[in-house]
C-alpha cells in the first residue's frame, strides 16, 4: 500500500479516503455511518479527533447523491465520505457493487440484467454458438455459467464498449459522460487500476491484492502496451476483469489495487460498528 500520503502519476497529492455505508433515514435522505476518527489519526488511536459534520456536497456524477463532508478541529483538515464503489475525484463507480445500503443484492454485488440489450446479445451469440440439445432446455443453453456483473454501471463500460466497437462522440455537443476523450480517459483508468500500465516489478503485488495469478496479468499488460487501437485496448482491459473471482471482496480488491498502481490514495473502511477507520488491505487478500 501507498504511504499515507503518496503522489500520483499526474502529480496530484493522494490523500487517504474514507468509505462508508449510506443509508436512507426517516426522511429518506441518504446520510453515511459516521467515523469517529479522520484520515489523520493512526490506527490504534481513539477518542483524538474532534469531529463535526461540516457540509453536503451534491454531486452531478458519481453516486448520484450529496456526499457528507466531516472537519477535524484536532488535525485542522476536512475529509469526504465515500459510498462502496466510488473514489475521490470519480465520475462514475469503479466496481459493480451497491453504493446504498438495501439497494443490491445481500452481497452488494450488482448483476447485469438478463434482458439488457447487451446481454441479450450476448446470449444470442452463445445460443447460436451452442448445438442445440434436446435435453437441454433453450434458456439453459443460452445463459453463461454464472450471471454477468453489471460493469456497465461503472468505469469499465468504456473498455465494454470498445470490444463491441462501439465509440462514444467526437462531436463537442455529444451527450456527457459519453464522449470520445472520456472513453479513452477511462480505459486508462482501467488499465491502470488493473496493473496493466504498472512497472514489471510492482504488478506481482497488484495481481495478489486482485487474487489473480501475475503470469496471467503480465500477459494481459503485455497485450495492453501492444494495442494499436482502442477495441484492443478494451479487449485487454476486460480480458483482466475476465480473471477477477466473483466475491464479496470485489470492491476491497480493486480499491486496493487501485491504491498501489497510483490511481488514488490509501483506502480506510468506516466500520459500521465502532466507527473506527479500517485498512483494507488484508481484507482484500481474504478468501472470496
Amino acid at each position: 500500500m501507498p504511504s499515507s500520503t503518496a503522489t500520483g502519476a499526474t502529480g496530484r497529492v493522494l490523500r487517504p479516503f474514507v468509505i462508508t455505508t449510506y443509508a436512507p433515514d426517516v426522511s429518506g435522505v441518504l446520510v453515511p455511518v459516521l467515523p469517529v476518527q479522520c484520515i489523520a489519526c493512526p490506527a490504534a488511536s481513539s477518542g483524538a479527533c474532534l469531529l463535526r459534520v461540516d457540509h453536503r456536497r451534491p454531486r452531478k456524477t458519481g453516486p448520484g447523491f450529496a456526499l457528507t463532508v466531516m472537519s477535524c478541529a484536532t488535525h485542522d483538515l476536512a475529509f469526504t465520505l465515500y459510498p462502496p464503489g466510488h473514489v475521490p475525484h470519480g465520475r462514475v463507480a469503479i466496481a459493480p457493487i451497491a453504493s446504498t445500503a438495501g439497494a443490491g443484492s445481500p452481497s452488494e454485488l450488482l448483476f447485469a440484467a438478463d434482458d439488457s440489450p447487451r446481454e441479450r446479445e450476448r446470449a444470442s451469440i452463445v445460443a447460436t454458438a451452442i448445438p442445440s440439445d434436446p435435453r437441454v432446455p433453450a434458456a439453459d443453453a443460452a445463459s453463461p455459467a454464472r450471471r454477468a456483473l453489471d460493469w456497465d454501471v461503472t468505469v469499465f463500460e468504456a473498455a465494454r464498449d470498445a470490444v463491441d466497437r462501439r465509440a462514444w462522440s467526437r462531436a463537442r455537443e455529444g451527450t456527457p459522460p459519453k464522449r470520445w476523450r472520456t472513453q479513452g480517459r477511462s480505459l486508462a483508468l482501467g488499465a491502470a487500476m488493473l496493473g496493466l500500465l504498472s512497472a514489471s516489478e510492482l504488478r506481482p503485488g497488484i495481481a495478489e491484492a486482485l487474487g489473480v495469478a501475475p503470469l496471467a496479468l503480465s500477459d494481459v499488460a503485455r497485450s495492453f502496451v501492444a494495442a494499436t487501437g482502442f477495441r484492443a485496448r478494451g479487449q485487454a482491459v476486460c480480458a483482466a476483469l475476465d480473471l477477477l473471482t466473483v466475491s464479496r471482496s470485489l470492491g476491497d480488491r480493486l480499491w486496493v489495487a487501485g491504491a498501489m498502481s497510483g490511481c488514488w490514495g490509501e483506502p480506510r473502511r468506516c466500520d459500521p460498528q465502532s466507527g473506527r477507520l479500517l485498512a483494507l488491505s488484508n481484507d482484500a487478500r481474504a478468501p472470496p
